[in-house]
């Protein structure tokens, strides 16, 4: 393989290992930097839906190369982006149910905080997903409990930075639960706060986290980026009527929540599809991120969340979010098609090229005898236990001739049947490596087409047929 084309290899790898990665990152951070904004700003990384493969659904393959992918995202995010806080909006397994036995959450874990190791200098807040527990119905104590020994509290409050995080475990909060005990520790959390307070001590931003957006119809008013996407196997047309529980939390929590929160800011997940979405008869503004994984969605998303800092007049100001597109999984396959395409087509012109322009042998013929002769460009080389053999069993002794400065070895003519082989076969020691270029041999009968032409490397034993 020529050296330019283990240049292309290499060069395709590391802009699919990374490069693609990075260069999507700065040019989200371009379009950050080019909103009017405070440059100092506390920056925020959100992303959701991550839905680590699990091993009953997926394939080992299937699992490294999502968990590659994750990393690769992450990776490239923060480094970009350098933000102080990250939040993750549930959906961190994709099997991480009931069902689940805790060797392989214990697994799972471990992976999720593998490819997110450039998370872990960060503040990062993390939200319970229906996928990291289960459904309302089906959700238990249990599970969420397993879930906080790992993720944290499913229900707390922080204040980063002069502003208010209200993260809620909403699910566990709509009419549909069945738990008791589950429902009972929501609804006591969610009491306990005194949210006036906690509005008149917070000098800037609340900003609700839930995994399931809170109630509206459809996707038809999320904004044009939302409209120019169509349905997929893991997300809906923009067009879908939602179902409560399912897709979107009742109009009567969310309602509740929106007033008894009132927050400036929400932000959700679990529909794995982009959305900006104005709540009528409330100041909030609802964005939901889309899925951060190709596992979920061949184009994954994640966001930042730009938030003026403590002591600042701007304070109030309204947060500023910038969504940010991950590179697609159908352009890393191409890059790689491409690259690979290109190599062996360039490789086989190469081969065609030089048997083309491979030097034909001189022909005697006689009574149907073949004539073969060797080439050897090179300027030393030494011949040890030369022959020719025609046919099964007949063997000649093979010599040396030097014309016009190059080695040639001329097999001596033999009869051979109509259309045996002829096999003219060498072995060469050479004395010096670096001066054999190639070895060319050539063998014609008078009785049959020519053979083709064979090129060999170095060291190795010239056959021809």
């Amino acid at each position: 393989m020529a050296r330019w084309q283990l240049a292309l290899l290499a060069a395709a790898v590391l802009l699919c290992q990374a490069g693609f990665f990075y260069l999507q990152a700065w040019r989200c951070e371009l379009q950050i930097q080019q909103k009017a904004g405070d440059a100092d700003a506390l920056t925020v990384l959100v992303v959701t839906d991550v839905h680590l493969l699990g091993r009953r659904r997926r394939s080992r393959v299937e699992r490294l190369w999502v968990d590659w992918q994750v990393r690769a995202s992450a990776r490239a995010a923060v480094d970009v982006h350098k933000p102080e806080v990250a939040l993750v909006l549930g959906d961190q397994f994709d099997e991480g149910s009931r069902w689940t036995p805790d060797a392989h959450w214990d697994e799972y874990a471990d992976r999720f905080f593998c490819a997110f190791a450039s998370f872990l200098p960060l503040k990062t807040l993390y939200l319970v997903g229906n996928h990291d527990t289960s459904f309302g119905r089906e959700m238990r104590i249990e599970d969420l409990k397993r879930f906080e020994v790992t993720f944290g509290a499913a229900n707390r409050i922080d204040e980063i930075g002069g502003h208010t995080f209200v993260s809620l475990n909403t699910m566990a909060l709509d009419s549909d639960v069945a738990s008791g005990a589950v429902k009972t520790e929501a609804r006591s959390f969610l009491e306990s706060v005194n949210f006036a307070d906690l509005r008149g001590r917070t000098s800037g931003s609340v900003i609700l986290l839930t995994h399931l957006p809170l109630f509206r119809v459809d996707d038809l008013q999320c904004g044009e980026e939302r409209l120019r996407e169509s349905g997929h196997v893991t997300y809906e047309h923009p067009g879908f009527k939602y179902e409560i529980h399912h897709h979107v939390l009742s109009r009567a929590l969310s309602e509740e929540l929106l007033g008894k929160v009132q927050p400036n800011l929400v932000l959700s997940g679990h529909t794995h599809a982009w959305c900006a979405y104005q709540h009528p008869d409330a100041a909030a503004m609802e964005y939901t991120i889309p899925a951060f994984s190709w596992g979920q969605r061949p184009d994954p998303s994640y966001a930042v969340l730009r938030l003026p800092r403590a002591g600042r007049a701007e304070m109030k100001r309204p947060p500023e979010l910038t969504a940010c597109h991950l590179p697609s999984e159908p352009l890393i396959f191409a890059t790689y098609a491409a690259t690979i395409g290109t190599v062996v087509l360039a490789s086989v012109v190469q081969v065609v090229l030089a048997r083309r322009a491979a030097p034909k042998a001189k022909v005697t013929a006689a009574n149907g005898n073949c004539c073969c002769r060797l080439q050897l460009e090179a300027t030393s080389i030494q011949l040890t236990k030369t022959q020719v053999k025609f046919g099964p069993s007949a063997k000649l002794d093979a010599t040396e001739r030097e014309e016009d400065g190059i080695s040639y070895v001329y097999c001596a003519a033999a009869r051979a049947r109509n259309r045996d082989l002829a096999v003219c076969a060498l072995a060469a020691r050479l004395t010096s490596e670096d001066m054999l270029k190639t070895l060319r041999c050539a063998c014609f009968c008078a009785h049959h087409d020519p053979t083709t032409t064979r090129l060999h490397r170095p060291n190795e034993i010239a056959v021809l047929l």
